[in-house]
């Protein structure tokens, strides 16, 4: 403790008080000070102030002389005393108040938030209403703790976010088109997480532009999940053949369509009156005319990007 006096001598006893009465377990067991005045004049007096190391004002208990009991109470100055007094500080520290770092907590919903207040002549308040050294947190938010005692005031607060890992989630099926259409791609558009597009942009939605692969992340501080889309464009200008040799020499032994566009296509076979002798709705490029005699023969095939597309081939055995 220190004393800052007028007009007044002080002295510090080496010992604890020996008459402890009015004094608080954990104050008695401290040593205290003495103050007198030089001139023993009845019109000499004398104030004083207390204060801890840091500068902190500390309130004390005090008496004229050790004959006189009980010890009383008193604030951060006494003023105005004749000839001499002891006081005894009240907190003999400051405690240290320290929340920590602000709290991000992932998939739970309560969180310990503790002081670390063990000085008995210290109390705790928090926001909360709430005045025991450690608290549950069950929301989000900010917590402030305020901590009062005889030398001092201390306050500190940590913020806390409840967050939830990010989820999986789907940009839908690839595409295949026909068209270029300009499409709209969209991800979850949810406050918990933050959106990142394979171009840096943030926002939920995004316009597809051209033909190719995008991507989409969803990521907090308790992690990333990651969807991706491709977009394909189809061939309209499947390549056929206008003749086929079956005759097991490994060319041209079945009617082959080249450029094939991923959509499933389907293939009529007609002979020259007009009977249909082969039929596929999803062509597998295995017609080889089986059982049929070298000729003419007329194909219908297509899908929803060809239409419907007509031409001639010729088995040669």
């Amino acid at each position: 403790m220190t004393l800052e006096i007028q007009c007044a001598s002080s002295f510090r006893a080496q010992s604890r008080p020996s008459n402890e009465t009015g004094l608080p377990d954990n104050v008695a067991n401290q040593t205290y000070f003495g103050v007198f005045v030089a001139q023993q004049l009845s019109s000499s007096t004398f104030s004083m102030g207390l204060s801890n190391e840091a500068g902190d004002a500390c309130s004390a208990f005090y008496r004229d002389n050790n004959s006189t009991s009980p010890w009383l109470p008193s604030g951060p100055s006494i003023n105005h005393r004749i000839k001499r007094i002891e006081v005894i500080q009240q907190g003999a520290s400051t405690p240290m108040l320290d929340l920590g770092a602000d709290l991000e907590i992932c998939d739970d919903d309560h969180v310990e938030i503790s002081s670390g207040l063990s000085e008995a002549d210290y109390q705790i308040q928090w926001n909360t209403g709430e005045t025991t050294p450690s608290i549950i947190a069950q929301t989000s938010g900010w917590y402030v703790a305020t901590i009062t005692g005889p030398c001092a005031q201390l306050k500190d607060s940590v913020q806390v976010e409840f967050l939830t890992t990010p989820y999986n989630f789907s940009l839908g099926e690839d595409i295949l088109a026909c068209e270029f259409k300009g499409w709209i791609l969209e991800a979850p558009d949810d406050p918990s997480f933050q959106v990142l597009w394979d171009d840096g942009s943030n926002q939920p939605k995004r316009e597809m532009k051209n033909v190719g692969t995008y991507w989409a992340t969803l990521s907090n501080a308790c992690g990333v999940t990651s969807d991706t889309l491709k977009i394909k464009m189809i061939s309209q200008e499947p390549s056929v053949p206008n003749i086929i040799t079956p005759n097991g020499d490994e060319f041209n032994e079945s009617f082959v369509i080249g450029n094939e566009t991923e959509i499933p296509i389907s293939l009529e076979i007609f002979n020259r009156w007009g009977e249909r002798v082969h039929y596929s709705p999803s062509y597998d490029n295995q017609w080889n005319g089986t059982g049929l005699a070298s000729g003419v023969y007329y194909f219908i095939m297509g899908n929803g990007c060809l239409g419907s597309r007509k031409g001639v081939v010729n088995i040669l055995r």
